[in-house]
């Protein structure tokens, strides 16, 4: 779960902040930040895995 976490955390953060660089110090990178969304797993899938894996914990007999 925290794997899923940190991608689509990752993912999502990427490129905005690459937006920001490019506006300070020009365009190089921009097409390699977009496919880090795409790489790793969509933001939906990777929030689907999450909560598959908080729902598996939640119904777990201690």
């Amino acid at each position: 779960m925290f794997a899923s976490m940190a991608k689509r955390f990752a993912g999502d953060m990427v490129y905005p902040v690459t937006l920001d660089a490019v506006q300070i110090f020009g365009g190089a990178g921009v097409p390699s930040a977009k496919i880090y969304q795409i790489y790793e797993g969509t933001s939906q899938i990777q929030r689907l895995l999450m909560g598959k894996e908080m729902l598996s914990r939640a119904t777990m007999e201690p």
